[in-house]
């Protein structure tokens, strides 16, 4: 079996609830506490949580993993912040380690219309050598949960520029609105 067979594009697995853990047991959530930008005069703080995300990158056209890409995850403000979160490598089938994000709690996921937004989100740069550069933006990251996604790269043409390109926007999410 290879590590692809198990693959879901764009799936989001929540670890709690998909039997990953034994019965009864749930994976801890951190009990730091941070100002909440989101709350109305920036007044209070958050519970912060942890997500994990995860890239398989694949030649476009024949779906062969590429070894050797670079990924990097930056936080698109609020507070996550703008940092670099992560620039990594793929592995020989394609795989990026697991990159473990800050989120809000799950607790504020659990009901629409709270003051805080469930997930933050993040913008994802993906580029190899003889590859167009692809940026992923918007990505949402919610707290216990493990977000996979496939990114296909197409090759250059003799003589082309690399720019990048932004493949894929996330529209906020309904318990955003």
């Amino acid at each position: 079996m290879y590590p692809w067979d198990e693959w879901y594009p764009g799936y989001c697995l929540n670890r709690a609830t998909e039997g990953r853990l034994p019965p009864g047991r749930r994976w801890p959530v951190p009990t730091v506490r941070t100002r909440n930008a989101f709350a109305p005069d920036g007044a209070g703080t958050i519970d912060i949580g942890k997500g994990t995300l995860r890239f398989r990158v694949l030649a476009d056209a024949t779906d062969e993993p590429i070894a050797g890409a670079s990924i990097r995850v930056k936080g698109e403000g609020g507070l996550q912040g703008t940092k670099e979160y992560y620039n990594v490598l793929t592995d020989a089938y394609g795989f990026s380690p697991k990159m473990t994000l800050p989120t809000p709690a799950q607790k504020y996921s659990q009901q629409a219309g709270g003051v805080v937004t469930p997930y933050f989100t993040y913008t994802i740069t993906i580029g190899k050598s003889g590859y167009h550069t692809q940026v992923y933006r918007g990505i949402q990251i919610f707290a216990d949960t493990e977000c996979m996604h496939d990114a296909k790269l197409k090759p250059l043409q003799n003589g082309a520029k690399n720019k990048p390109e932004v493949v894929y926007t996330e529209p906020p999410h309904m318990l955003a609105k």
